[in-house]
């Protein structure tokens, strides 16, 4: 029992810095996985919300650019 407090004791004494610090590393170690994830998903994610009807990366009609006379 004497042990266990130990152990626990030593998991709650880690500062909110120290588990900031880790959180970011291991986010930018992930940055290989995360790049082609979203390269991946994301054209696909604009074609089903543009066939849901968003205008999305389209550019604006040509009557709007036609400058004033």
């Amino acid at each position: 029992m004497a042990e266990e407090t130990g152990v626990q004791a030593r998991h709650e004494s880690a500062s909110i810095w120290t588990q900031l610090l880790l959180a970011y590393g291991v986010h930018k170690s992930l940055i290989f996985f995360r790049v082609p994830l979203t390269a991946a998903v994301t054209p696909k994610v604009v074609k089903f919300l543009r066939a849901r009807g968003w205008n999305i990366g389209k550019k604006a009609s040509s009557v709007a650019n036609t400058p004033a006379k």
